[in-house]
């Protein structure tokens, strides 16, 4: 096999592994029509269960936004007056030290 067949193979199975991995779309009206399981919510009618991104600017809080909520959960306490669902929690702090996580955790 020459260098121009393996180059054709190659882009072939790459374009291939695109089609497959593609998103499935929906239109509005069948989506409407489905039979869903409700909600589960991590905090009530607030943060339902699943991944989220928090993403901002820089210096606006997201930090402390991640630590209030990851401290209601874990304590099955509230945040801004909604109720939590006591569970674990991994929270990843990896741009603050232990100090500052002790600290910030200390005034929630």
């Amino acid at each position: 096999m020459n260098e121009l067949t393996a180059t054709m193979k190659t882009e072939e199975a790459i374009k291939e592994k695109i089609r497959e991995s593609r998103f499935e779309s929906i239109n509005g009206k069948d989506l409407m029509e489905m039979d869903l399981p409700p909600l589960h919510y991590t905090i009530s009618t607030l943060l339902p269960h699943g991944f989220f991104i928090l993403a901002g600017g820089a210096k606006v809080g997201k930090s402390w936004l991640a630590e209030q909520i990851s401290y209601a959960v874990a304590s099955g306490g509230q945040i801004w007056g909604y109720q939590a669902i006591q569970s674990e929690v991994l929270y990843l702090g990896l741009e603050d030290t232990v100090t500052r996580l002790q600290s910030r955790f200390g005034t929630s």
